[in-house]
């Protein structure tokens, strides 16, 4: 089994030893998908479970007129399609490739099997879930809470490395027209935040999807997350 297969590199199954490490690599299949690969969509029935080896995969909804709310970003070792072990018969999401990416795929059964067999993965499981409700309730926070700059800066602070230091540098992990409908905005409105951003001395785009942050303090000022004494 090559590292790369090791069921092991996602948290989910960290704490496998050896033997259902193994075991349960003969249950995967791995897949390399194209960028802009839909894997399914809202409504499709649930067959499996999905685990990102590398890439970036876009979950979204579609309101009955069209309009997308995109709901999270995956990256590597993130699980997608773990809510099919909890007996849901429809995908409730859609989800995109926004690069190209290799992802191991695991049939809805045999993973039925292993957690009813795995106390300890069903918790791990059930944390994982946990973490992304939590996820989706920050979500509704901000579209409902926080006007656009708040948005923006509360998501670079997400991007933030624990004690950045001024000069830092967040990669954005899709283009800045994507994070905009993530966070429901225009494109034309991140732009003049990140304008305005700018000519205030937080932050400095350094290309595409690099932003250079010079006051990582203030940007969590507005972002709602760093309170500071005005008196």
């Amino acid at each position: 089994m090559a590292p790369e297969d090791d069921p092991r590199q996602f948290s989910l199954f960290s704490h496998l030893d050896d033997a259902r490490a193994r075991r349960l690599h003969g249950h995967f299949s791995w897949h390399e998908f194209r960028r802009g690969k839909v894997l399914f969509q809202a409504g499709d029935p649930v067959r499996g479970f999905y685990l990102l080896g590398n890439g970036c995969v876009q979950v979204y909804r579609l309101s009955p007129h069209g309009q997308e709310q995109i709901l999270a970003f995956l990256r590597a070792g993130d699980p997608l399609g773990e809510w099919a072990l909890f007996h849901t018969q429809i995908y409730p999401i859609s989800a995109l490739c926004v690069t190209s990416s290799r992802m191991a795929y695991i049939d809805r059964a045999v993973m039925d099997g292993l957690v009813r067999s795995d106390p300890e993965l069903a918790c791990q499981l059930l944390t994982v879930v946990s973490g992304k409700l939590q996820r989706a309730m920050g979500l509704i926070e901000d579209l409902s809470l926080r006007d656009a700059r708040g948005r923006i800066c509360h998501y670079l602070c997400g991007h933030l490395e624990d004690g950045a230091h001024p000069g830092d540098s967040i990669i954005l992990p899709v283009s800045q027209a994507v994070v905009a409908r993530f966070l429901g905005l225009t494109s034309e409105t991140f732009s003049r935040m990140l304008r305005q951003l700018k000519q205030e001395g937080v932050l400095t785009p350094g290309g595409r999807r690099r932003l250079v942050v010079h006051h990582p303090d203030r940007l969590r000022e507005v972002a709602g997350l760093l309170l500071t004494d005005r008196s």
